[in-house]
This record gives C-alpha cells, structure tokens and sequence, in this order.
C-alpha cells in the first residue's frame, strides 16, 4: 500500500516539528507527517540543559549571533534576519511557557523542566493534526517524479512530495541522505574537554581560573575565558569553545596535540616582567610561593608551575635570578601541554558535520541538487557553541524551511 503525503519530516526531533508547524500555518490543509525510529519524540528537548531546556541566547544581533557557530555562521547570518531569538522567544510564550533569561543570557523556561518546552511543541503539532509515528525506521528513499518515496523498517511504502531531514547528525541518516547524492561531511563530537596528563594539573584538581588564553600549536585557533582543571585534565567554557571551533582539525590529528595556556593574557612578556620586577623590589623579603604576583592565578596553580620550573617554593623574592625570572615568565605566558584526547560526557550530543552548506538554499533550505529535498537542523553541518545555540540554529533552519516547503507546495 502506498500512503501519499505533501510532506514528510524524517527525524521527530525540534527542527522537524518546528518546520511543520511553519508549513501548516501557512498551508493548513498540507498532509504531513514526522517518522521517528526512536520510542519517543523530542529526545533532545528533554536532554538540553540538563533536563531544563536552554531553548535559545538572548543575543539579537543577527551579526554578533552568527559568531557563536563554528560551522555555519557565514549563512546563519542571514537566516537570523528572519527568525532569531526574539522570535523563538515570542513564540514559545505565545504557546503558553513562560521564559527567564539568566545573567549569562541563556533562556530557560521558568519550570526550569524541559517538558514545558516539549509539551508545547506536542500540543501545537496536534492542534495543527501533524500525526508522529514513533519506532518508525526510514531505510531506503527514492527520488521520483515530483517527490519521493520512502521505504520504512517494516517494508511500508511512502509516498511524498517534499522530503524534510530533521534528524540530527546521527551517522545512519547522514548515510542515506549521501545515498541519494548529496555531499555529507561526517560526523566528529564537539564540545569536549581535554584528557592532558600534567604535574601541574595533578595538584590543582578542582581548581577553576577566571582569564586565561588557550592556543593550539600549528593551528589558527584560540580562546580567552575560564576553565577549570579536572581529574582528567581541563574543561571549562573555554576549552568546550576552542574544541567546537577546531573540532574537524582535531578529529583529523586524533585528538594528539599540544596546547598552549597563557597565564595572564592581559600582559605581554615585557609587561609580565616589569610586574615581576616590581614584586622582586617591594616583597623581596617574602617567598616566592607565598606572595603570588598576580592576583588572577590561583595559589595552588602558581605553587606548581613554581614547582615545574624547579624554583623552590621558600626561595626569596630578592634571591631570583636573571634565569630563573626568565624561565617564570616562559611558563607563565606558554605553559606546554600535551592533549592526549577527548573527554566525552553522557549528555555530549553536539557534532560537526552534516549536510555541506555549499549544497543548500538558506533563503529555503532546500538543497540546490535535488528539489523538493529539504534540511533543518543539525542534520546540516552547522553547531554552535554551549548556550543555547544550537536549539537556535534549530528553530531557525526549521523556520525557514517550513516556509519554504509551504511556497513550494502552493
């Protein structure tokens, strides 16, 4: 039997819903459907925030937003003109949750429960009689005259005019979208933290620092922000930012690399030596280890890179060296360590990779090779660093291309 329809979203994820809703809005007799392989729908919803839900950032500039995407800011710049945050933010209070906005700008729903935000996304899909089938497998799909069909897991045949991935960036889609032709990058984690091996980070477990700058060796990227150093080495926001927005080249380098970490970004080497040369002067009396010269490096950090540099903890401020001054501040500026991989936590669910950019119509979301072919999500290559991004992207993408599925169908 074949079951005919105007769309069909593949994925049950927010990008799918989200795209849907758009169509039916704008052409409410469309005959959609959302197949999901999954038990349930809306399983990232549930798991974003840490179960509450950091549905978007309140960040509204269109040009500032798109620098927070290591993959996809150069379209995303555009789309944002025409969904953004203050849409997404609009919207889903207009549906009945109401939203706070923290300090760091990530917005939660005030249940702090990220069900309020899938409940809302159910209720408007049955509203708008959006039918979900859940444990529902797309195996094979089929380009055919003025559409496609569909193959599910238990040999039923679908018939539909546009074709919407929604999946995510799960490899088993991207597969079956590169079956069709369509150029696919394959999927890497982002977001991680670094497994480092150190000394230095051995003593300081648990030990968070406010500024410091981040640099991969031979590599153009660099972070300046907080990180905190772990029993498996260092995370923090800087950290998860610098391994997005070189999350490719580390895949490629199988995550063995050296990391630089700059102690006290605000200063440069003369600077960092004209701050010691005054401490040397005015505590010359003191130890070393007990006056720390700067007040932006924890005591326990500052005792083992002292440590590392073989320069006594007790020695005097007036005892230092030309040497070992110099050797202070080499380590306080290019601190050397050694990634020797990736550490991936049970919520980890970001990836770069996906559908290639190139290939898609941001003003539609349709793929440029094959009509009626239409993405949303983070089934593109597209991701964003943690905030509340990637929902956004998400919202957006899938704004954009229930509008373009409801103009093609008319």
């Amino acid at each position: 039997m074949t079951n005919n329809y105007d769309c069909i979203a593949v994925g049950g994820g927010p990008a799918s819903f989200f795209a849907l809703l758009q169509l039916k809005q704008q052409h409410p007799t469309a005959k959609v459907l959302i197949v999901e392989k999954q038990h349930r729908a809306l399983e990232k919803i549930y798991l974003s925030g840490g179960g509450r839900c950091n549905l978007t950032h309140a960040c509204f500039d269109p040009k500032t937003l798109s620098q927070f995407y290591p993959r996809g800011s150069k379209e995303l710049r555009g789309a944002f003109y025409h969904f953004q945050p203050s849409d997404t933010i609009a919207w889903f209070e207009d549906h009945g949750v109401r939203l706070k906005t923290e300090n760091d700008g990530r917005v939660f729903p005030v249940s702090d429960r990220s069900e309020s935000v899938a409940d809302a996304l159910l209720k408007a899909a049955k509203k708008h009689s959006i039918p979900v089938w859940t444990q529902t497998e797309v195996m094979q799909v089929t380009p055919k005259d003025q559409g496609f069909s569909l193959t599910l897991h238990n040999e039923e045949i679908l018939f539909t005019k546009c074709l919407l991935f929604g999946s995510g960036g799960n490899r088993k889609t991207l597969k079956l979208i590169e079956k069709m032709g369509i150029s696919v990058f394959p999927p890497v984690p982002s977001l991680f933290s670094f497994l480092i091996e150190h000394p230095i980070l051995n003593a300081c477990v648990g030990t968070p620092i406010s500024n410091v700058r981040i640099e991969l060796s031979e590599l153009p990227f660099t972070q300046q922000g907080s990180i905190m150093i772990t029993h498996e080495g260092l995370s923090g926001p800087a950290v998860l930012k610098l391994s997005a927005f070189a999350a490719r080249e580390l895949a490629n380098r199988d995550y063995q690399q050296q990391l630089l970490v700059d102690w006290v970004p605000a200063l440069n080497h003369e600077q960092v030596r004209e701050k010691l040369t005054v401490q040397k002067t005015k505590e010359n009396k003191k130890s070393i280890g007990g006056s720390p010269a700067f007040d932006g490096i924890p005591k326990k950090v500052w005792e083992a890179l002292l440590k590392e540099i073989e320069l006594e903890s007790n020695l005097q401020w007036s005892q230092l060296s030309k040497v070992q001054m110099q050797n202070l501040i080499q380590i306080l500026k290019e601190t050397k360590f050694e990634i020797q991989g990736k550490s991936l936590h049970k919520q980890e669910f970001v990836t770069c990779g996906g559908v290639d950019l190139k290939t898609i119509d941001f003003r539609t979301m349709q793929s440029k090779e094959m009509a009626g072919l239409f993405f949303a999500g983070e089934v593109l290559d597209i991701d964003g660093v943690t905030g509340g991004f990637n929902l956004q992207n998400t919202w957006t993408t899938g704004y954009i291309a229930g509008n373009g599925m409801a103009t093609l169908l008319r």
